[in-house]
């Protein structure tokens, strides 16, 4: 497995990733419509090939995707997405590893952080099993009403 800059052609396969409006709302926030195109998705999640990420698996098939940015001194995960016949299969943990990574890489040690809607159990056990802990949420940070925002240290020794 191996983390690339991610394309607009990415996009067009991780929009069939999303079968309904909940799942988008999970996925990307309540700013993003559903359905939308490969280019409209670009442009409510600001992607950028500086700040969002493909995993790709070994025979060259888009498995994930995620964004990671700076964001109110922290670098902050976002849109977090594994194809639905790899879920469960632990290539979001490794997504969410290589994303790390890629933040220390680029940015140095600082503290992370993500959003995670309360109904979306398996995806808050990831990101707890990494280390990330609920936290208050900085006072202009946009938010919908049933999320929670998490932090990590990556000092704490998991990275």
């Amino acid at each position: 497995m191996k983390l690339k800059k991610s394309t607009i052609d990415d996009l067009n396969i991780i929009i069939n990733w999303i079968p309904d409006k909940e799942s988008c709302r999970l996925w990307a926030g309540p700013y993003v419509k559903f359905p939308c195109s490969a280019d409209l998705l670009s442009e409510n999640i600001r992607f950028s090939e500086n700040n969002s990420f493909s995993l790709i698996y070994d025979t060259a098939e888009l498995i994930g995707f995620g964004q990671i940015f700076e964001k109110n001194n922290r670098l902050h995960l976002a849109r977090i997405i594994i194809a639905p016949e790899y879920r469960g299969k632990g290539f979001g943990k490794r997504l969410c590893q290589c994303l790390i990574q890629a933040g220390l890489n680029r940015f140095g040690r600082k503290e992370f952080s993500l959003n995670v809607y309360t109904s979306n159990k398996n995806a808050y056990n990831l990101y707890t099993s990494l280390g990330f802990y609920p936290d208050h949420a900085p006072k202009n940070f946009p938010s919908d009403h049933d999320n929670i925002y998490m932090v990590m240290n990556p000092d704490n020794g998991i990275f």
